[in-house]
């Protein structure tokens, strides 16, 4: 039974890896979304509408792994105190 539960962790991790958020401009969001649900990839991809993407134009970016860079860069900057 063990080997059942490592499985079905391992593929968690991965479903949960493989999430991307994808950026398009207010006015291609719907379609975007209708394409992206039609197609059943809407557990792996979030679309968010963003007034700095232009018509006709989608960012794929990995939220989650830009998280973890950025708290990784801050635990290793430490400035010195002020004294």
């Amino acid at each position: 039974m063990s080997d059942l539960m490592a499985d079905l962790k391992f593929w968690a991790q991965i479903e949960g890896d493989s999430k991307r958020t994808l950026a398009c401009s207010p006015a291609d969001a719907p379609w975007v979304r209708e394409a992206i649900e039609a197609a059943g990839w809407n557990h792996i991809l979030t679309v968010i509408a963003s007034p700095i993407v232009t018509d006709g134009q989608m960012i794929i970016m990995d939220v989650q792994a830009m998280d973890a860079s950025f708290n990784e860069a801050l635990q290793h900057y430490q400035p010195e105190p002020p004294w």
